[in-house]
């Protein structure tokens, strides 16, 4: 989801030409593309076409590279289903050969110069979607009789290239969902490679990774494949949050009829009647449930940028990104400490598609000229993605009152840092009374809060989609009661995402 070039490129227009006889801005005819009018290309978009005829006529000839993809796919190494080109392409396949050897028996006479434009490419990514109505995924590939067509997405948002293992070369709308085995072949926005690599916010983000001809750092940790629990595990996360601690419960009955603060109990143990108490380190603020909101508008907000199918959405909109996977989500977190430094904490979840849209996949539709079937999905409505996404302790001794939570939809990796200043509050009623650190007395206590005005530098990626700010304070109720045998809880919402932020037991 880039909104400059589909790939980055910075070679010269003479390597292109020798590659593929082709311009930087070349045109598709109608009769070529199966579609009424010229599509227009660029010469990023030629580069990654000329990937997708090779690849396309390798795995046609070859069934063990695509036993090889399928593989590497399921494996999930950023947890999603990218096999990253260059960290994979010298390995030896069952036959003895490689990916990149079989692509460049594709290319003939010209394989250097191609294989020298792929070099410029350190994200090039093979992609293998799972298609609606169990049509096609990389759990169900049959690798036996199932020979994929190859699609890319063009930079203008509107088209998708596809071409066949036999070189038919098709054109189709982008929100046009394909009916038959499909990969896509796009760049890798989980993780950061190249000339980003070692920059300052890239070393934070741990160990650099290195498989085969690559290095590469995951955008964050919980993209690492490697770290990811079983589908047990997570089933379990999700099912705790449907049910709220016991604690938030208490909490509930203690201030039950008052305007008592749910956190005194939480985190410090007090009660109408036990008015002082040590912070226990027991609970940690997460986001519990993160769900869009905002109408058919919502779809277009997270699938907005150039090189998104629904760029230009304006009714019967299709599933948001197939060519890309799952959605990526930047949480920021900013937070005022005592110590007048301000933090900003920044953690990320994906999701797929069928996680936050209700679609109905029953419509088919084709295209002029090209005789496959598609999806044209109607959208239904918006789904609640349960999370047990961690933030931090909170401990009014340390941070302020309050924190804002703001959310975007990941598209670019180029950050932005901006100064953030607001007015916060500070709790003064603590002691040491012995050798252990109390609170004293419910909310601020007897001594009035100190209110101050602090800034933070806060960050924000260009390009990404700013989905709005959130303000979550201490003293907000964290169940509001039961409705039924369900417990309501608090949520927190802009105009286009609602989610529930709530402490939770972490030891």
């Amino acid at each position: 989801m880039k909104k400059t070039c589909f790939f980055y490129l910075c070679l010269s227009l003479t390597l292109l030409w020798s590659c593929e006889q082709e311009t930087p801005h070349a045109e598709v005819s109608a009769d070529d593309a199966g579609m009424e009018e010229t599509v227009t290309v660029n010469a990023s978009d030629s580069t990654a076409i000329s990937f997708a005829k090779a690849l396309a006529g390798a795995m046609h000839k070859s069934e063990t590279l695509r036993i090889f993809l399928k593989e590497e796919a399921l494996q999930m190494f950023n947890n999603d289903y990218d096999v990253l080109y260059h960290a994979v392409k010298d390995e030896q396949l069952a036959d003895g050969s490689t990916f990149a050897a079989l692509l460049a028996e594709e290319r003939g006479e010209d394989k250097e110069a191609f294989a020298a434009i792929l070099e410029g490419v350190p994200g090039l990514t093979v992609f293998v979607p799972s298609l609606p109505m169990d049509t096609f995924s990389a759990h169900n590939w049959n690798t036996s009789t199932q020979i994929p067509w190859v699609a890319v997405a063009l930079s203008d948002g509107e088209k998708v290239y596809y071409v066949s293992g036999t070189g038919e070369e098709e054109m189709a709308e982008a929100k046009m969902i394909p009916a038959f085995p499909v990969v896509v072949v796009k760049e890798n926005e989980r993780v950061i490679t190249g000339e980003g690599l070692y920059s300052s916010t890239a070393k934070s983000m741990g160990v650099t990774v290195f498989r085969g001809g690559v290095n590469y750092r995951f955008l964050d940790e919980v993209f690492d494949g490697s770290l990811r629990q079983n589908d047990k595990q997570r089933t379990m996360a999700a099912r705790q949050i449907s049910s709220p601690d016991q604690k938030l419960k208490e909490a509930y009955e203690v201030f039950e009829g008052t305007n008592g603060w749910h956190r005194d109990y939480i985190y410090y143990g007090m009660t109408p009647d036990t008015t002082e108490g040590e912070f226990s380190y027991d609970y940690q603020e997460h986001i519990s449930f993160f769900a869009m909101k905002g109408g058919e508008g919502a779809l277009g907000k997270v699938s907005d940028q150039d090189d998104d199918p629904m760029r230009k959405i304006s009714y019967n909109p299709s599933d948001p990104d197939w060519t890309d996977g799952f959605l990526e989500f930047k949480v920021s977190v900013l937070i005022n400490a005592r110590n007048g430094i301000g933090d900003e904490y920044i953690t990320y979840f994906s999701a797929a598609p069928d996680d936050l849209f209700e679609m109905n996949y029953e419509s088919r539709c084709g295209s002029s000229g090209f005789f496959k079937l598609f999806y044209c999905p109607e959208f239904i409505g918006f789904k609640e993605l349960q999370l047990n996404l961690p933030l931090f302790q909170w401990d009014l001794n340390q941070y302020a009152s309050s924190i804002k939570i703001a959310i975007e939809e990941v598209d670019l990796e180029v950050t932005t840092t901006i100064t953030d200043t607001r007015t916060v509050k500070f709790a003064n009623n603590f002691d040491i009374q012995g050798d252990v650190l109390k609170k004293i007395g419910l909310k601020f206590g007897a001594k009035l809060e100190t209110t101050e005005s602090q800034s933070i530098k806060k960050t924000f990626t260009q390009g990404n989609d700013q989905l709005g700010e959130v303000i979550v304070n201490f003293a907000d109720k964290v169940l509001l009661g039961k409705e039924d045998e369900n417990w309501k809880t608090r949520e927190y919402e802009t105009g286009w995402y609602r989610i529930g932020v709530a402490p939770r037991r972490v030891q």
